[in-house]
């Protein structure tokens, strides 16, 4: 899909579009609206050269997601799954065996390799699960969120956050406020950012093993909340 500079997909509160597997890219920004769906397929690399801004909800196929700008969560009312009224199809109950039911933004065995940032607002909840293992030319192990902007990062306004693998934003200052929890439901979920603040109420959490753990020794699971 192409339209340099501008938007190569837009999605207004009724849009509906579901992708299936196979190449993808677009040559602009993709664009909704609350109230609408979107779903990509499952391919090695989608590509984007724009930003990726969702304000209804979007489910992420497997794979590498190519940004050359940002992508934002700015949603917190339509949430999965949803079946069609006209063909009785059904999507978002899970993704690749894993419950994805309850999120409005949700991927498993993604990548995302970011121009900018990753922003969570709006009530936002989101479930993101890495792979487990690297693809050439497709999705990265562990590797959740890459980006070397030195944009700031903001988590907030009750946005409600499940992440497994690394987000690496390390020039990046990362904000958590406003009620925001950013927790790995008993997964490895490693922030690696410039500047970590948590303020109003504000949390986070992971179930990655401690270094004695690793090593022989007591040591159990690591949490941290702020």
């Amino acid at each position: 899909m192409a339209n340099a500079g501008g938007d190569a997909i837009t999605l207004s509160g009724s849009g509906r579009f579901f992708m299936g597997d196979g190449l993808f890219s677009a040559n602009g920004n993709i664009v909704t609206a609350g109230g609408s769906r979107l779903v990509f397929g499952k391919t090695a690399n989608h590509l984007i050269n724009g930003n990726l801004s969702i304000a209804g909800s979007v489910l992420f196929g497997a794979g590498r997601y190519t940004v050359s700008g940002g992508l934002t969560n700015g949603t917190g009312g339509t949430t999965w799954p949803y079946t069609s009224p006209i063909t009785n199809q059904s999507w978002g109950q899970t993704l690749e065996g894993v419950s994805v039911s309850g999120y409005d933004m949700a991927g498993v065995n993604v990548s995302f390799i970011l121009g900018g940032t990753i922003n969570l607002a709006g009530g936002a909840k989101t479930k993101l699960i890495a792979p487990t293992s690297t693809v050439e030319g497709a999705a990265i192990a562990d590797i959740l969120v890459d980006s070397l902007t030195s944009q700031a990062t903001n988590w907030g306004a009750g946005s409600q956050n499940v992440f497994s693998g690394v987000v690496h934003l390390p020039n990046s200052a990362v904000t958590m406020s406003g009620g925001n929890n950013s927790l790995s439901a008993g997964q490895c979920f490693t922030l690696i950012a410039y500047r970590v603040t948590a303020s109003g109420g504000a949390n986070a959490g992971t179930a990655c093993k401690s270094i004695s753990d690793l090593v022989g020794g007591s040591g159990g699971d690591v949490e941290l909340v702020a």
